[in-house]
């Protein structure tokens, strides 16, 4: 199976001691972008109160904005290697849900409780610690969006262009996450979702990613009418 997805790539300010880093992340929502950029941000040693999160859909208006490589955290004038800085396997996977929710503060959460995991290995069983219930409350409104969302997409066919389309908000942007899910699920179909933030397509051998449409013009017209 082929994907095709828009570049996303971060964007950290060199990292200057005593000064904050700045990252912009252009898909708020991938979690390879924001494992990348945080394990780079550890091996740097950056604490985090020094690092500010942003959005690059937020910054320059465009869910897919800007352009240029991850520029790597330096420290003393060399990049840190960020395969060099292992984790929990149960946090990367409670990292992926959470990414996928809208709170605007989930990226600095789940950095500063990487950065405590470094020093508090046993952080995650301690479910009364303020940062650690606060990520699972996130994680479980993102697992029942999810299932909504498997659970209640409707696809309406197209006759004309031979395709079935489908419009859904589930909450929060999971549709990058749950794709494959109806890829799987409607193999034989060619298809296309459209959610607030993206939208996906299938083709029967090509799943591709591009932008979303709100509820007013999936009601006024057809909301892929743009995307062909």
């Amino acid at each position: 199976m082929a994907v095709v997805r828009q570049g996303c790539a971060a964007t950290a300010r060199e990292d200057v001691p005593g000064r904050p880093v700045r990252v912009t992340l252009r898909c708020a929502f991938d979690a390879a972008e924001w494992q990348d950029a945080a394990r780079r941000l550890l091996a740097a040693d950056t604490d985090p109160a020094r690092v500010e999160w942003q959005d690059a859909a937020a910054v320059q208006g465009s869910l897919f904005a800007g352009n240029g490589a991850l520029a790597q955290t330096q420290a003393a004038g060399s990049a840190p290697s960020a395969d060099a800085v292992p984790w929990p396997t149960s946090f990367g996977t409670l990292a992926r849900r959470v990414l996928c929710h809208r709170e605007p503060g989930r990226h600095a959460l789940l950095y500063r409780v990487a950065w405590r995991l470094r020093r508090e290995p046993r952080l995650l069983d301690l479910a009364a610690d303020p940062d650690v219930a606060r990520l699972h409350a996130l994680d479980r409104e993102v697992r029942r969006a999810a299932h909504k969302m498997k659970a209640f997409v409707r696809f309406r066919e197209r006759p004309d262009a031979d395709v079935y389309v489908a419009w859904f908000d589930p909450g929060h942007p999971l549709l990058h996450a749950l794709a494959r899910f109806f890829v799987g699920r409607f193999a034989s179909l060619r298809w296309i979702i459209v959610t607030p933030d993206a939208s996906a397509s299938w083709d029967g051998e090509r799943l591709a990613f591009g932008p979303g449409a709100p509820r007013p013009a999936a009601a006024a017209a057809d909301p892929c009418e743009d995307l062909w």
